[in-house]
């Protein structure tokens, strides 16, 4: 079980665009591809850099989130079309 503290230091870390390949096992070309087709949670912009949320609770916004629910909308990328 989660301590209050745990969940808070999980819902304020932020994570690169390496971190996000290796948590997913998807390109960084792909990661950009999903992040601007609104298919994976959309990254901050933080000056020139961008960064996303680990976990929030809501897939909408937390990588590690839409992970556990099964990444939504990836289910549209194999109807009838090629990643």
């Amino acid at each position: 079980m989660k301590t209050t503290d745990t969940v808070l230091a999980d819902s304020l870390q932020l994570i690169g665009i390496d971190e996000v390949s290796r948590i997913t096992g998807l390109s960084k070309a792909t990661i950009w591809r999903h992040n601007d087709d609104g298919i994976m949670p959309e990254g901050l912009k933080i000056g020139r850099s961008v960064r996303w949320r680990l976990r929030t609770g809501n897939p909408k916004t937390g990588i590690a989130d839409w992970i556990e629910a099964s990444c939504p909308h990836c289910g549209s990328l194999h109807d009838g079309g090629a990643e």
